[in-house]
């Protein structure tokens, strides 16, 4: 695996509505920035971090990385910071992860990026088994190419936000992971305790 060909994107651009409006990225969780741990997991296996963010942008620059922000003054929600790492991107490859997913597993990049090579794949999507059973996409957390700008612009253009439904139209993998609690977001103030 080449570190080289790997970006790393940090999605923190979101509003923190389900968090009374606090800027996600930036709330205490152990001592850290929620963020940092998204940083940690990135630092593994890429040589290059951008952090999207669409406020506290001087505090998000002190991570020591590039902080952009979206590119369009409508909520696209996460697509709108997919959409502005992959305008960003100097990489083959952008790995995308959202700011509140603190215990991501070590080896998701490299599990991840086998999994793009060896099938000449568009992206390649986490997915896990809940305590029921019950198989579980995590389309916040996925590596994609850098070549689908034009694809995402296409089903942004319809009016569409959803993650899955634009990666639906792409060919792609899903790769398993074992450890379902390892991909849980901290969305309430209540999570952070828990």
């Amino acid at each position: 695996m080449n570190p080289v060909s790997i970006t790393g994107l940090v999605l923190a651009g979101g509003a923190g509505s389900r968090m009374g409006g606090k800027d996600k990225g930036l709330v205490p969780y152990l001592g850290k920035p929620l963020i940092s741990y998204s940083i940690n997991t990135l630092k593994l296996h890429t040589n290059k971090i951008l952090i999207n963010a669409n406020r506290n942008l001087e505090l998000y620059r002190t991570f020591g990385f590039q902080v952009i922000t979206d590119l369009s003054k409508d909520r696209l929600g996460p697509l709108g910071g997919i959409k502005a790492g992959l305008c960003h991107c100097r990489t083959d490859i952008l790995m995308v992860v959202s700011c509140d997913t603190p215990d991501l597993p070590n080896d998701l990049i490299k599990n991840l990026y086998f999994a793009l090579i060896e099938g000449n794949f568009d992206f390649a999507m986490p997915y896990t088994t809940d305590s029921l059973n019950e198989k579980r996409t995590h389309p916040s957390t996925m590596m994609i190419r850098t070549g689908l700008g034009q694809s995402l612009d296409n089903y942004l253009s319809t009016g569409q936000r959803k993650i899955d439904r634009w990666t639906e139209t792409l060919n792609g993998v899903e790769v398993r992971f074992e450890n379902h609690s390892e991909f849980k977001n901290v969305n309430y103030t209540d999570d952070l305790k828990k």
